[in-house]
């Protein structure tokens, strides 16, 4: 059974699974601004893997690609990942919940 790929389902995939990864890097300590630029920088680098999945480089789909991982990834987040606690278990497993309740470990 060979398992289809598009570039709509690795878009899909992308913005579910980003939050995993962003919750991993991002520190619970960092300012907001911090946390922001994190994040967008790894969604802007999700987004030039989308289009050179396309197998063209054209940078004029950057902003829309963008866009849209954006916001699959923060839809994902807030009606995914945080109300399931997944992320929170993410976090401690490796080791970046923060002792400080405090300091909000989201986004």
């Amino acid at each position: 059974m060979e398992f289809p790929i598009n570039i709509d389902m690795y878009t899909t995939i992308v913005g579910l699974f980003l939050p995993i990864l962003i919750s991993t890097l991002v520190r619970p300590e960092w300012k907001k601004e911090y946390k922001g630029l994190v994040s967008f920088a790894l969604v802007f680098a999700a987004a030039l893997g989308h289009i050179f999945f396309l197998g063209e480089l054209n940078l004029a789909d950057l902003p829309g690609t963008c866009l849209k991982i954006l916001f699959l990834t923060a839809g994902s987040y807030v009606s995914f990942w945080r109300p399931s606690g997944i992320g929170d278990v993410i976090e401690k497993k490796v080791g970046l919940k923060s002792k400080d309740p405090n300091i909000d470990p989201g986004i």
